[in-house]
């Protein structure tokens, strides 16, 4: 979509919709023609205007803090279902009719947010819908009290007039709205059920409207009723979408784009199937490329690189042939020294994107401990414009891409005296063990850098403590052979939910203590058993019939209106779990059990050869000296 097009259909928009609107106010009581005109012409398009020309253009990595027009460098993207069918992103119109209700999943940097502004940009250009959107972070600082649709619908009458309420209310019972909900997984675990509940009670009054709501994976927000789930499709070389990415974003820069491109086809396939199927991870790639022509091994070499080429390299060496000015003085060396202490703390917070208050409170802790003096206007200043390491959004400043405060946090723990590491790695440990709601991609990226950047003492202190309590977990479980203790692993805590308008039946381990605390390890075997329970629950009918008798005999109840689920705790004693255990597989369950068994024993040697022969290694270096 040219910018010039886009300059224009707000208003061919607007005028359709008063038109349109001629139809449906007969019936509005207290409503004039010229209240909708008010409304519509006034109200709903400076609405539009506004919000048009703040999505319409974007802030990238590798166009600095200079904002660029949306479709300069946006590469569609597209959706893909449970059976891998693509689905295309290219009209909204076409999306909403087949997906009224919709869940976009995607990872960190898969393009969730920027697909959001295309699809609200192209339904004011289809003119089927009024767009709203609404990014979900913003609630988490409201009062407990607050009322979602009272928040939706002031987002919908910016003037609050009573006629426009009434116009707003029709339009609302009409469907004529479609909400875009940005970013559920940014709110935080107080505000995440109250939303979940206001929102359902939002669509169960307005039904007509279409939603679409995006998030990280395993927000919880897969199991909301009604909601569609769709993920991000990644990029595909062989399908030409990387290289038609890579074209989008260096745009007039042929010659470089075909360099990158050449070096791409010509790497290693793992790392470029790790790296650069993600459109953020091959963005920095490219941002690094005029210095580092190859694909690097490792994440953190990645970031390096990043890191490097947003100070003085990448100025020095671009076609502008300058060094952007830094206003308070300090040099890289300095900015990174503060920016792994405030990353670290902010990371630890759960504190994602900050305001200057709570910056200044941390950089006031980081100076006295530092022995560093600076400007703190200059320094947040200098990371936003000269370095573009910072983004600000109406005041909310945030880094460029949330895995770099990561990276920093990361250098910080792999430089900490060894009690100081040890304590760090305790503390994440405790996060599996004590929240409950704990995502395992939450904490995913700063482990895989830490594996990287801290290899030793992530083994040590992380990766060997999480086998042990494993293994005294699973053998301690009371049951007469390792299958048994296998099911029962999983089972233990395991809940039941049922659909409150249907008789559906699903399994999903309630996260106690036992399964909690050592989830990053055992997920990848306890979800096949997971995946395998839940098949048979809808293969063969009667599973049904007999948890339906656990329940009903030995289980608590309980009603979660969030959900709309009904959910049972199952709480088996000998006997019932005996009868369980016998409507498995026993051949499937045991080729499950010898898989996990063999990976832990492995696991354990091999960990413990490696520390062996670390500690051995630094001992016979000293020794020669």
């Amino acid at each position: 979509m040219e910018e010039k097009i886009l300059e224009s259909i707000v208003s061919v928009f607007t005028k359709s919709l008063i038109d349109e609107t001629k139809k449906i106010i007969d019936n509005v009581v207290d409503v004039t023609y010229d209240e909708v005109k008010q409304y519509i012409g006034k109200d709903l398009k400076n609405y539009l205007n506004k919000h048009k020309d703040k999505y319409s253009h974007v802030k990238t990595l590798l166009r600095g803090n200079t904002p660029v027009y949306l479709y300069d460098i946006y590469f569609p993207s597209k959706l893909i279902d449970e059976q891998e069918n693509v689905i295309s992103t290219d009209s909204i119109t076409t999306l909403a009719k087949k997906y009224k209700y919709l869940t976009i999943i995607g990872d960190a940097g898969s393009g969730k947010s920027t697909l959001v502004k295309h699809l609200f940009l192209n339904t004011i250009f289809e003119k089927t819908f009024i767009p709203i959107l609404v990014e979900l972070r913003y609630l988490n600082d409201l009062d407990t009290s607050f009322s979602l649709e009272r928040y939706i619908k002031d987002i919908c009458n910016s003037n609050k007039l009573q006629s426009n309420e009434n116009i707003l209310e029709r339009f609302l019972e009409n469907g004529k709205f479609i909400f875009f909900l940005d970013g559920f997984d940014e709110l935080d675990q107080k505000t995440k059920k109250r939303t979940v509940k206001l929102l359902n009670d939002f669509i169960e009054k307005y039904t007509n409207n279409s939603y679409i709501l995006t998030s990280r994976p395993y927000s919880n927000i897969e199991n909301l009723p009604l909601f569609i789930n769709l993920e991000m499709k990644e990029l595909s070389l062989e399908g030409g979408e990387i290289k038609g990415f890579v074209y989008k974003q260096l745009g007039t820069e042929k010659e470089l784009a075909e360099k990158a491109i050449k070096s791409i086809e010509q790497g290693e396939i793992q790392y470029i199937k790790s790296f650069l199927v993600n459109p953020l991870l091959l963005s920095l790639y490219l941002l690094t490329f005029q210095n580092y022509a190859s694909i690097p091994d490792k994440k953190y070499i990645f970031y390096r690189r990043v890191i490097n080429a947003l100070f003085s390299e990448h100025d020095s060496k671009t076609k502008l042939g300058f060094v952007r000015e830094k206003q308070c003085g300090l040099d890289q060396e300095q900015f990174e020294e503060i920016l792994k202490s405030f990353s670290f703390l902010s990371y630890f917070e759960n504190e994602f994107v900050f305001d200057t208050d709570y910056i200044s409170k941390k950089l006031k802790i980081i100076k006295t401990k530092k022995n560093i003096n600076f400007d703190n206007i200059k320094f947040i200043t200098d990371l936003k414009s000269a370095i573009s390491l910072w983004i600000d959004d109406d005041g909310e400043i945030s880094f460029s891409h949330r895995s770099l405060q990561e990276y920093f946090t990361a250098l910080l723990i792999s430089e900490l005296k060894e009690v100081e590491n040890k304590r760090v790695y305790d503390k994440i440990i405790d996060k599996f063990n004590t929240r409950h709601n704990l995502n395992i991609r939450e904490v995913e990226n700063l482990l895989l850098l830490l594996k990287e950047i801290d290899l030793y003492n992530y083994t040590l202190n992380f990766h060997y403590k999480l086998l042990l309590i494993l293994k005294d977990d699973f053998y301690s479980i009371d049951q007469p052979d390792n299958e048994r203790k296998y099911v029962k692993f999983f089972m233990n805590g395991v809940l039941n939910r049922r659909l409150i308008s249907k008789d559906s039946i699903n399994l999903f381990p309630m996260r106690t203590n036992i399964i909690r605390k050592t989830i990053y390890l055992h997920y990848p075997f306890t979800k096949k058993l997971s995946d395998y329970l839940i098949h048979e629950l809808k293969v063969n009918k009667i599973y049904d019939y007999k948890i339906d008798q656990f329940i009903n005999s030995k289980s608590k109840r309980q009603t979660d209106s969030t959900f709309k689920f009904v959910i049972s705790h199952l709480e088996f004693d000998d006997q019932l779990f005996e009868e369980f255990f016998k409507l498995l597989n026993f051949e499937y369950i045991s080729s499950l059990t010898a898989e996990f068994l063999t990976f832990l024993e492995t696991e354990i040697i091999e960990t413990k050869e490696f520390i062996q022969k670390v500690e051995s290694n630094q001992k016979d270096l000293v020794d020669l000296i």
